[in-house]
Protein backbone atom coordinates (compact mmCIF):
# COMPACT_ATOMS: atom_id res chain seq x y z
CA UNK A 1 0.00 0.00 0.00
CA UNK A 2 2.94 2.07 0.54
CA UNK A 3 4.01 2.50 -3.06
CA UNK A 4 0.40 3.08 -3.76
CA UNK A 5 -0.10 6.34 -1.71
CA UNK A 6 2.63 7.50 -3.42
CA UNK A 7 0.72 7.54 -6.41
CA UNK A 8 -2.55 7.96 -5.43
CA UNK A 9 -4.06 8.54 -1.54
CA UNK A 10 -7.00 6.56 -1.52
CA UNK A 11 -9.68 7.05 1.26
CA UNK A 12 -13.05 4.81 2.53
CA UNK A 13 -15.30 7.03 4.95
CA UNK A 14 -17.73 5.76 7.25
CA UNK A 15 -19.96 6.46 9.92
CA UNK A 16 -21.71 9.86 10.53
CA UNK A 17 -21.90 10.26 6.41
CA UNK A 18 -24.60 13.25 5.97
CA UNK A 19 -23.69 14.81 2.71
CA UNK A 20 -24.16 18.15 4.05
CA UNK A 21 -21.02 17.47 6.46
CA UNK A 22 -18.99 15.37 3.58
CA UNK A 23 -19.99 16.89 0.66
CA UNK A 24 -17.86 20.26 1.59
CA UNK A 25 -15.12 18.00 3.19
CA UNK A 26 -14.68 16.08 -0.23
CA UNK A 27 -14.82 19.58 -1.73
CA UNK A 28 -11.96 20.73 0.61
CA UNK A 29 -9.40 17.58 0.17
CA UNK A 30 -10.21 17.80 -3.55
CA UNK A 31 -9.15 21.27 -3.61
CA UNK A 32 -5.85 20.24 -2.28
CA UNK A 33 -4.45 16.96 -4.11
CA UNK A 34 -7.51 16.15 -7.20
CA UNK A 35 -5.46 12.77 -7.33
CA UNK A 36 -6.48 11.60 -3.88
CA UNK A 37 -9.23 9.04 -3.82
CA UNK A 38 -12.62 9.46 -2.07
CA UNK A 39 -15.48 6.71 -1.16
CA UNK A 40 -18.39 7.31 0.79
CA UNK A 41 -20.08 4.22 2.59
CA UNK A 42 -23.96 5.23 3.20
CA UNK A 43 -23.62 8.58 2.33
CA UNK A 44 -27.07 10.09 3.63
CA UNK A 45 -29.04 12.83 2.81
CA UNK A 46 -30.95 15.31 5.43
CA UNK A 47 -33.35 16.29 2.63
CA UNK A 48 -34.12 12.58 2.13
CA UNK A 49 -34.19 10.98 5.66
CA UNK A 50 -31.20 9.40 7.71
CA UNK A 51 -31.68 6.28 5.59
CA UNK A 52 -31.52 7.40 1.63
CA UNK A 53 -27.79 6.46 0.39
CA UNK A 54 -27.42 9.60 -2.56
CA UNK A 55 -25.32 8.35 -5.36
CA UNK A 56 -24.44 11.36 -7.67
CA UNK A 57 -21.58 9.87 -9.42
CA UNK A 58 -19.13 12.08 -7.99
CA UNK A 59 -21.19 15.57 -8.09
CA UNK A 60 -20.43 15.49 -4.58
CA UNK A 61 -16.81 15.17 -4.95
CA UNK A 62 -16.60 11.31 -4.37
CA UNK A 63 -14.98 9.03 -6.37
CA UNK A 64 -17.05 6.31 -5.68
CA UNK A 65 -20.44 6.36 -3.39
CA UNK A 66 -22.02 2.58 -2.00
CA UNK A 67 -24.79 1.88 0.01
CA UNK A 68 -24.26 0.94 3.37
CA UNK A 69 -24.81 -3.09 4.77
CA UNK A 70 -27.18 -1.17 7.41
CA UNK A 71 -29.22 0.39 4.26
CA UNK A 72 -31.66 -2.49 3.59
CA UNK A 73 -32.04 -4.62 6.55
CA UNK A 74 -34.17 -8.10 6.54
CA UNK A 75 -37.79 -7.57 8.12
CA UNK A 76 -36.90 -4.22 9.35
CA UNK A 77 -39.98 -2.74 7.64
CA UNK A 78 -42.26 -5.39 9.02
CA UNK A 79 -40.70 -4.71 12.47
CA UNK A 80 -40.91 -1.19 12.16
CA UNK A 81 -44.44 -1.79 11.07
CA UNK A 82 -45.47 -3.55 13.99
CA UNK A 83 -43.41 -1.63 17.02
CA UNK A 84 -43.93 1.93 15.82
CA UNK A 85 -48.01 1.19 16.11
CA UNK A 86 -49.79 3.67 19.33
CA UNK A 87 -50.65 0.14 20.98
CA UNK A 88 -46.94 -1.02 20.18
CA UNK A 89 -45.66 2.65 21.75
CA UNK A 90 -47.73 2.55 24.95
CA UNK A 91 -47.41 -0.79 26.02
CA UNK A 92 -44.37 -1.12 28.30
CA UNK A 93 -42.99 -4.69 27.59
CA UNK A 94 -43.19 -3.76 24.00
CA UNK A 95 -41.23 -0.82 24.24
CA UNK A 96 -38.92 -2.34 26.18
CA UNK A 97 -38.48 -4.67 23.23
CA UNK A 98 -37.97 -2.03 20.80
CA UNK A 99 -34.99 -0.22 23.14
CA UNK A 100 -33.71 -3.45 22.57
CA UNK A 101 -33.90 -4.03 18.86
CA UNK A 102 -33.04 -0.70 18.81
CA UNK A 103 -29.37 -1.73 20.30
CA UNK A 104 -28.97 -4.63 19.20
CA UNK A 105 -30.19 -6.10 16.53
CA UNK A 106 -28.24 -4.65 13.89
CA UNK A 107 -25.13 -5.95 15.69
CA UNK A 108 -26.40 -9.54 15.99
CA UNK A 109 -27.58 -9.94 12.36
CA UNK A 110 -25.23 -8.39 10.33
CA UNK A 111 -22.21 -8.04 12.04
CA UNK A 112 -21.00 -10.41 9.17
CA UNK A 113 -21.47 -8.03 6.47
CA UNK A 114 -20.27 -4.78 8.20
CA UNK A 115 -17.12 -6.54 8.79
CA UNK A 116 -16.85 -7.84 5.10
CA UNK A 117 -17.87 -4.34 3.69
CA UNK A 118 -15.02 -2.94 5.67
CA UNK A 119 -12.58 -5.42 4.73
CA UNK A 120 -13.42 -4.73 1.21
CA UNK A 121 -13.08 -1.36 1.66
CA UNK A 122 -9.72 -2.08 3.30
CA UNK A 123 -8.37 -3.75 -0.22
CA UNK A 124 -9.10 -0.56 -1.99
CA UNK A 125 -8.40 2.22 0.14
CA UNK A 126 -4.99 3.22 1.73
CA UNK A 127 -6.98 5.04 5.11
CA UNK A 128 -10.48 4.37 6.60
CA UNK A 129 -11.71 7.47 7.74
CA UNK A 130 -14.66 7.27 10.71
CA UNK A 131 -16.71 9.48 11.36
CA UNK A 132 -18.37 10.51 14.30
CA UNK A 133 -18.34 8.04 17.72
CA UNK A 134 -21.70 7.42 18.05
CA UNK A 135 -21.88 3.92 18.32
CA UNK A 136 -23.26 1.75 15.41
CA UNK A 137 -21.89 -1.64 13.79
CA UNK A 138 -19.47 0.09 12.48
CA UNK A 139 -18.06 1.38 15.28
CA UNK A 140 -17.71 -2.08 16.97
CA UNK A 141 -16.08 -3.92 14.09
CA UNK A 142 -13.59 -1.02 14.18
CA UNK A 143 -13.04 -1.58 17.64
CA UNK A 144 -12.49 -5.30 17.74
CA UNK A 145 -10.16 -5.94 14.45
CA UNK A 146 -7.02 -4.25 13.03
CA UNK A 147 -8.46 -3.19 9.51
CA UNK A 148 -5.07 -1.19 9.12
CA UNK A 149 -4.46 2.54 9.23
CA UNK A 150 -7.99 4.34 10.72
CA UNK A 151 -8.33 7.46 11.64
CA UNK A 152 -11.25 9.28 13.53
CA UNK A 153 -13.36 12.41 13.46
CA UNK A 154 -14.58 13.63 16.78
CA UNK A 155 -17.82 15.89 15.21
CA UNK A 156 -18.51 17.35 18.76
CA UNK A 157 -21.95 16.23 20.23
CA UNK A 158 -20.76 12.39 20.06
CA UNK A 159 -18.20 13.23 22.29
CA UNK A 160 -20.21 16.15 24.03
CA UNK A 161 -23.77 14.65 24.91
CA UNK A 162 -22.77 11.07 25.69
CA UNK A 163 -22.59 9.90 28.88
CA UNK A 164 -23.20 6.42 29.47
CA UNK A 165 -20.28 4.49 30.72
CA UNK A 166 -20.33 1.89 29.09
CA UNK A 167 -20.71 3.49 25.74
CA UNK A 168 -17.81 5.73 26.27
CA UNK A 169 -15.56 2.84 27.11
CA UNK A 170 -16.03 1.49 24.03
CA UNK A 171 -15.22 5.20 22.73
CA UNK A 172 -12.14 4.90 24.44
CA UNK A 173 -11.33 1.57 23.25
CA UNK A 174 -11.78 2.72 19.93
CA UNK A 175 -9.66 5.56 19.76
CA UNK A 176 -7.06 3.76 21.21
CA UNK A 177 -6.68 1.51 18.10
CA UNK A 178 -7.28 4.77 15.70
CA UNK A 179 -3.97 5.49 13.83
CA UNK A 180 -5.06 9.06 14.14
CA UNK A 181 -7.62 11.15 15.67
CA UNK A 182 -8.96 14.81 14.31
CA UNK A 183 -10.56 17.26 16.23
CA UNK A 184 -11.50 21.28 15.63
CA UNK A 185 -10.02 22.72 18.16
CA UNK A 186 -7.64 22.99 20.67
CA UNK A 187 -10.53 23.26 23.60
CA UNK A 188 -12.41 20.17 21.83
CA UNK A 189 -9.09 18.35 22.22
CA UNK A 190 -8.74 18.77 25.98
CA UNK A 191 -12.20 17.66 26.21
CA UNK A 192 -11.26 14.39 24.28
CA UNK A 193 -8.40 13.94 26.66
CA UNK A 194 -10.01 14.16 29.54
CA UNK A 195 -12.81 11.98 28.84
CA UNK A 196 -11.10 9.54 27.10
CA UNK A 197 -7.27 9.58 28.54
CA UNK A 198 -4.25 11.75 27.79
CA UNK A 199 -2.21 8.79 26.25
CA UNK A 200 -4.37 9.71 23.00
CA UNK A 201 -2.58 13.33 23.17
CA UNK A 202 0.10 12.13 20.06
CA UNK A 203 -2.32 10.89 17.63
CA UNK A 204 -4.31 14.07 17.63
CA UNK A 205 -4.67 16.37 15.30
CA UNK A 206 -6.30 19.75 14.16
CA UNK A 207 -8.99 20.21 11.40
CA UNK A 208 -11.72 21.73 10.35
CA UNK A 209 -14.68 20.84 8.81
CA UNK A 210 -15.06 22.78 5.65
CA UNK A 211 -18.69 24.82 5.95
CA UNK A 212 -20.05 25.18 3.08
CA UNK A 213 -19.69 28.56 1.88
CA UNK A 214 -20.91 28.48 -1.18
CA UNK A 215 -21.20 31.79 -2.67
CA UNK A 216 -21.36 33.56 0.12
CA UNK A 217 -18.16 35.50 1.83
CA UNK A 218 -18.25 37.65 -1.82
CA UNK A 219 -22.43 37.16 -2.74
CA UNK A 220 -24.42 40.06 -2.95
CA UNK A 221 -25.48 40.51 0.14
CA UNK A 222 -28.20 43.26 -0.83
CA UNK A 223 -29.90 41.06 -3.41
CA UNK A 224 -30.17 37.97 -1.40
CA UNK A 225 -31.84 39.64 1.54
CA UNK A 226 -33.95 41.34 -0.88
CA UNK A 227 -35.18 37.88 -2.29
CA UNK A 228 -35.46 36.34 1.42
CA UNK A 229 -37.48 39.27 2.84
CA UNK A 230 -39.91 39.70 -0.65
CA UNK A 231 -40.62 35.69 -0.46
CA UNK A 232 -41.60 36.01 3.22
CA UNK A 233 -43.47 39.31 3.16
CA UNK A 234 -40.54 40.71 5.81
CA UNK A 235 -40.42 44.31 5.72
CA UNK A 236 -37.07 45.98 5.03
CA UNK A 237 -37.69 47.86 8.54
CA UNK A 238 -37.12 44.76 10.46
CA UNK A 239 -34.27 43.46 11.92
CA UNK A 240 -33.77 39.87 11.45
CA UNK A 241 -32.82 37.67 14.08
CA UNK A 242 -31.68 33.77 13.01
CA UNK A 243 -31.80 31.30 15.74
CA UNK A 244 -30.40 28.50 15.59
CA UNK A 245 -29.90 25.66 12.61
CA UNK A 246 -31.59 22.40 13.52
CA UNK A 247 -35.07 21.12 15.24
CA UNK A 248 -32.50 19.81 17.92
CA UNK A 249 -34.13 20.46 21.66
CA UNK A 250 -30.83 20.95 22.56
CA UNK A 251 -30.60 24.28 20.49
CA UNK A 252 -32.53 25.62 23.30
CA UNK A 253 -34.54 27.42 20.82
CA UNK A 254 -37.52 27.74 23.74
CA UNK A 255 -35.04 29.45 26.21
CA UNK A 256 -33.68 32.08 23.85
CA UNK A 257 -37.08 33.26 22.15
CA UNK A 258 -37.62 34.00 25.94
CA UNK A 259 -34.82 35.91 26.32
CA UNK A 260 -35.48 37.51 22.97
CA UNK A 261 -39.35 38.60 23.89
CA UNK A 262 -37.62 40.32 26.93
CA UNK A 263 -36.15 42.98 24.51
CA UNK A 264 -38.12 46.20 25.20
CA UNK A 265 -39.71 49.01 23.95
CA UNK A 266 -39.26 50.04 20.46
CA UNK A 267 -36.61 47.94 20.00
CA UNK A 268 -38.55 44.83 20.26
CA UNK A 269 -41.19 46.31 18.14
CA UNK A 270 -38.18 46.12 15.21
CA UNK A 271 -37.65 42.74 15.54
CA UNK A 272 -38.54 39.94 13.01
CA UNK A 273 -37.51 36.05 14.23
CA UNK A 274 -36.57 33.11 12.16
CA UNK A 275 -36.08 29.70 13.94
CA UNK A 276 -34.16 27.61 11.11
CA UNK A 277 -35.56 23.89 12.18
CA UNK A 278 -35.34 21.86 9.31
CA UNK A 279 -34.65 18.78 10.05
CA UNK A 280 -33.55 16.56 13.91
CA UNK A 281 -36.80 17.46 15.27
CA UNK A 282 -40.02 15.72 15.76
CA UNK A 283 -43.66 17.42 15.39
CA UNK A 284 -44.21 18.13 19.28
CA UNK A 285 -41.02 20.19 19.56
CA UNK A 286 -41.85 21.92 16.64
CA UNK A 287 -45.50 22.80 18.22
CA UNK A 288 -44.13 23.71 21.20
CA UNK A 289 -41.43 26.34 19.50
CA UNK A 290 -44.32 27.64 17.10
CA UNK A 291 -46.66 27.89 20.41
CA UNK A 292 -43.83 30.06 22.44
CA UNK A 293 -43.41 32.31 19.73
CA UNK A 294 -46.82 33.36 19.07
CA UNK A 295 -47.94 33.63 22.84
CA UNK A 296 -45.07 35.72 23.39
CA UNK A 297 -46.28 37.99 20.45
CA UNK A 298 -43.36 38.39 18.17
CA UNK A 299 -42.87 38.78 14.57
CA UNK A 300 -41.19 35.98 13.06
CA UNK A 301 -41.32 32.34 11.30
CA UNK A 302 -40.25 28.49 11.83
CA UNK A 303 -39.01 27.05 8.91
CA UNK A 304 -39.47 23.44 9.07
CA UNK A 305 -39.05 22.60 5.72
CA UNK A 306 -35.94 21.20 3.52
CA UNK A 307 -33.67 24.34 2.33
CA UNK A 308 -32.22 24.74 -0.94
CA UNK A 309 -28.59 25.85 -1.03
CA UNK A 310 -29.97 29.48 -2.50
CA UNK A 311 -32.19 29.67 0.19
CA UNK A 312 -29.74 29.02 3.30
CA UNK A 313 -27.64 31.73 1.39
CA UNK A 314 -30.48 33.98 1.71
CA UNK A 315 -31.03 33.35 5.37
CA UNK A 316 -27.55 34.23 5.90
CA UNK A 317 -27.72 37.40 3.95
CA UNK A 318 -30.81 38.62 5.51
CA UNK A 319 -30.10 37.57 9.16
CA UNK A 320 -29.14 40.72 10.33
CA UNK A 321 -28.01 38.70 14.05
CA UNK A 322 -27.30 35.19 14.18
CA UNK A 323 -28.10 34.15 17.64
CA UNK A 324 -27.02 30.66 19.14
CA UNK A 325 -26.57 29.03 22.26
CA UNK A 326 -26.76 25.47 21.93
CA UNK A 327 -26.04 23.39 24.66
CA UNK A 328 -22.99 21.92 23.33
CA UNK A 329 -21.15 22.16 19.73
CA UNK A 330 -17.79 21.83 18.19
CA UNK A 331 -17.78 23.82 14.88
CA UNK A 332 -20.74 25.14 13.55
CA UNK A 333 -21.17 25.20 10.08
CA UNK A 334 -23.80 27.73 10.26
CA UNK A 335 -22.19 30.13 12.53
CA UNK A 336 -19.01 30.40 9.74
CA UNK A 337 -21.93 31.18 7.15
CA UNK A 338 -23.48 34.19 9.17
CA UNK A 339 -19.87 35.16 10.05
CA UNK A 340 -18.97 35.10 6.34
CA UNK A 341 -22.36 36.83 5.89
CA UNK A 342 -21.55 39.86 7.51
CA UNK A 343 -24.39 39.24 10.35
CA UNK A 344 -23.55 40.84 13.99
CA UNK A 345 -23.53 36.76 16.08
CA UNK A 346 -24.21 36.35 19.06
CA UNK A 347 -22.88 32.90 20.36
CA UNK A 348 -23.04 30.88 23.68
CA UNK A 349 -19.34 31.96 25.47
CA UNK A 350 -18.77 28.23 26.80
CA UNK A 351 -18.95 26.97 23.24
CA UNK A 352 -15.43 25.83 21.87
CA UNK A 353 -14.88 28.62 18.61
CA UNK A 354 -11.51 30.08 20.49
CA UNK A 355 -10.16 29.11 17.35
CA UNK A 356 -12.45 31.53 15.23
CA UNK A 357 -11.96 34.41 17.81
CA UNK A 358 -7.80 33.84 17.47
CA UNK A 359 -7.91 34.12 13.69
CA UNK A 360 -9.53 38.07 14.03
CA UNK A 361 -13.45 36.93 14.05
CA UNK A 362 -15.64 39.27 15.43
CA UNK A 363 -18.54 38.06 17.83
CA UNK A 364 -20.83 38.51 20.88
CA UNK A 365 -20.42 36.02 23.65
CA UNK A 366 -23.51 35.71 26.20
CA UNK A 367 -22.91 33.12 29.24
CA UNK A 368 -26.23 31.58 29.37
CA UNK A 369 -29.52 32.06 27.23
CA UNK A 370 -31.00 34.58 29.28
CA UNK A 371 -28.25 36.50 28.13
CA UNK A 372 -29.64 37.33 24.86
CA UNK A 373 -31.90 40.14 25.79
CA UNK A 374 -29.00 42.17 26.89
CA UNK A 375 -27.18 41.46 23.98
CA UNK A 376 -29.82 42.19 21.40
CA UNK A 377 -30.26 45.21 23.41
CA UNK A 378 -26.60 46.33 23.42
CA UNK A 379 -26.17 45.51 20.07
CA UNK A 380 -29.37 47.53 18.48
CA UNK A 381 -27.99 50.50 20.59
CA UNK A 382 -25.00 50.90 18.75
CA UNK A 383 -26.24 49.38 15.60
CA UNK A 384 -24.36 50.89 12.60
CA UNK A 385 -21.09 50.44 14.32
CA UNK A 386 -21.65 46.22 14.89
CA UNK A 387 -23.12 46.10 11.27
CA UNK A 388 -19.85 47.45 10.21
CA UNK A 389 -17.45 45.86 12.52
CA UNK A 390 -19.20 42.21 11.27
CA UNK A 391 -18.55 43.36 7.29
CA UNK A 392 -14.68 42.46 7.95
CA UNK A 393 -15.90 38.96 8.74
CA UNK A 394 -16.76 38.48 5.30
CA UNK A 395 -12.90 38.91 3.65
CA UNK A 396 -11.55 37.23 6.53
CA UNK A 397 -13.34 34.20 5.88
CA UNK A 398 -12.50 33.66 2.37
CA UNK A 399 -9.60 33.50 3.63
CA UNK A 400 -9.80 31.61 6.28
CA UNK A 401 -11.96 28.98 5.22
CA UNK A 402 -9.64 28.88 1.84
CA UNK A 403 -10.16 25.01 0.74
CA UNK A 404 -6.89 24.19 -0.15
CA UNK A 405 -5.47 25.42 3.37
CA UNK A 406 -8.08 23.54 5.08
CA UNK A 407 -8.24 20.92 2.54
CA UNK A 408 -4.02 20.55 3.30
CA UNK A 409 -4.70 19.82 7.09
CA UNK A 410 -7.36 16.75 5.86
CA UNK A 411 -4.33 15.44 3.91
CA UNK A 412 -1.77 15.59 6.50
CA UNK A 413 -4.07 13.95 8.72
CA UNK A 414 -4.15 11.19 6.45
CA UNK A 415 -0.75 11.29 6.07
CA UNK A 416 -0.27 10.65 10.03
CA UNK A 417 -2.54 7.84 9.96
CA UNK A 418 -0.74 6.20 7.32
CA UNK A 419 3.02 6.91 9.37
CA UNK A 420 1.83 6.35 13.21
CA UNK A 421 0.26 3.02 11.63
CA UNK A 422 3.60 1.50 10.01
CA UNK A 423 5.61 2.77 13.18
CA UNK A 424 3.22 0.82 15.86
CA UNK A 425 4.36 -2.22 13.77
Amino acid sequence: MAEQHKKQLSITMLGMTTINILGPLAGLIKAADSTVRLKSVGLRSLKSGADEVVDRDGSYGFDECVASALKALPGQKIRAKILNTEKAKNNLFTSKVRAFLSRNIKSLLYSGKIKQQIEESRKTSDVIHLHGLFWSPFHKALSQKDYGPLIISCWGSDVLRTSDIKITEKQQQLLRRASCITVSGPEFKEVVLSKYGRDLEDKIKFTIFGPDLQNIPEGDKEKGSKRFRENNQISDEKIVIAIGHNGHPEGQHLELLKSVNCVGGEMRERLYVVLQMTYGCDEGYLNEVRAALKAYGLEGMVIDEYMSDEDVSDLRFTSDIFLYAPVSDAFSASVTQALAAGSVAILGSWLPYKTRSRAGFKYWEIDDPAGASQAITDVLSDWPKQKQVCVSNRKLASEFFDSSRLGGLWISAYEDALKNYSSSK
